[in-house]
């Protein structure tokens, strides 16, 4: 009677455990295949297996096995390696041809060019430079990527200053008093700012120049030529000798007071006594602002007198002394 109990048990055990194994592999077959993915994106320093391959089990899909590339960079994974990386984890993949492959690109942030030049005038401040100079590196260009789950701070490594010439040399850390950081080496020059009046939009050739036209700017005292002028008050009121752009500095030699009687245009002539006011049409032989004396053809006489301007297509003839030109 025991032993038919005993034989008894082990049968239901063993229908048991052929039971759960069909239901095993009939779970594995309504289980999606294991799949290579297009792409892998990470973030990490590390690569898991499930950055790689669709459908795997969550336990494995954590399993670390590949160090990432450096942030903002990528690497190609080649069917070799994914196939024998594949076999030595278990997982059950095969390439469908030998050209499978992957692309694992990490994701990064670049440090702020602020963040670095601030970094710098700070490290530089021992050495009297004020906080509002502004930095020029040599390599306009630099790009420091570091992870993205850290915060972009920048450290100065052996600094060399040459208060003659303003230059500098130094290392760069970011971020900052991390073990594994990324170290650059930058050099560059300390410049002096100054605000300077630039054009806040594009204005045509004799429009005039009002105050809302104009903005301040700091760029590097070197970049101002001598003719360049700083004030606003040097600047409104006048209008460009030919079309000046947008962000554009402004010279002497760019304006001028805004032309009121163009050259060969109809004007109206006025004389002015104690007793009347005579007008008159004629020609402006020459280009004249506000305030100009230029010479103007009478237009029924075809006399050349001198006429100065007074408004826009106006001039004043005096009537008595005004000096014709023959």
């Amino acid at each position: 009677m025991f032993s038919l109990r005993i034989l008894f048990l082990g049968s239901a055990l063993l229908l048991a455990v052929a039971s759960a194994k069909a239901e095993d592999a009939k779970l594995a077959l309504l289980s999606p295949p294991v799949a290579l993915k297009d792409q892998a994106l990470v973030e990490g320093d590390v690569v898991m297996l499930g950055d790689l391959f669709d459908n795997l089990d969550d336990a494995r899909a954590k399993k670390p096995i590949a160090y990432a590339p450096k942030p903002g960079t990528r690497s190609t994974l080649d069917v070799n390696w994914l196939y024998a990386m594949a076999k030595s984890q278990g997982v059950n993949w095969r390439p469908a041809s030998q050209y499978d492959r992957i692309v694992v690109e990490r994701a990064g942030q670049t440090v702020g060019r602020e963040t670095i030049e601030n970094a710098l005038l700070s490290a530089l401040a021992p050495y009297g430079i004020a906080a509002d100079s502004a930095i020029e590196l040599a390599n306009r260009s630099i790009a420091l990527v570091i992870p993205v789950e850290v915060k972009p701070t920048v450290a100065v490594r052996a600094l060399a200053y040459d208060e003659r010439s303003r230059r500098f040399t130094a290392t760069l850390e970011t971020p900052a008093g991390v073990p594994n950081a990324l170290m650059a080496k930058v050099s560059g020059r300390v410049v002096t700012q100054v605000g300077i009046p630039v054009l806040a939009r594009s204005i045509a050739q004799n429009e005039p120049i009002s105050a809302d036209d104009l903005k301040f700017v700091q760029i590097s005292a070197d970049a101002v030529r001598a003719d360049t002028l700083t004030e606003i008050s040097q600047i409104v009121g006048k209008a460009p000798r030919r079309l000046l752009k947008v962000g554009q500095m402004v010279s002497k030699q760019d304006i001028q007071r805004p032309i009121m009687v163009p050259k060969n245009s109809t004007v109206t002539m006025i004389v002015r006594n104690s007793a009347m006011t005579l007008t008159a049409q004629g020609r402006a032989n020459e280009d004249g602002s506000e305030g100009d004396v230029i010479h103007v053809t009478n237009a029924q006489s075809r006399n050349v007198v001198e006429a100065t301007v007074i408004s826009q297509g106006v001039v004043s003839v005096r009537p008595q002394g005004a000096r014709q030109v023959n």
